[in-house]
């Protein structure tokens, strides 16, 4: 579920530190998206433990690649 791993990383952008609003929707680039740390392409799995909040534009930026922050 979407909103648990949201919830979890408390609204933050995993990928620029900075806050995500619930209110904004796709296809705003600031809108919340779930990134997969490991990419499904590269094999990552679509579990909690690998997935993570990031606003859109940095989602799309990041690619296939993995970045951690």
């Amino acid at each position: 579920d979407r909103l648990t791993v949201f919830a979890r990383d408390g609204w933050i952008c995993r990928l620029c530190q900075m806050p995500v609003f619930q209110v904004l929707k796709y296809p705003n680039p600031w809108s919340p998206s779930l990134d997969h740390i490991i990419p499904l392409s590269l094999g990552g799995d679509h579990t909690y433990a690998n997935t993570q909040l990031a606003h859109l534009r940095c989602n799309l930026r990041k690619s296939n690649r993995v970045e951690v922050a």
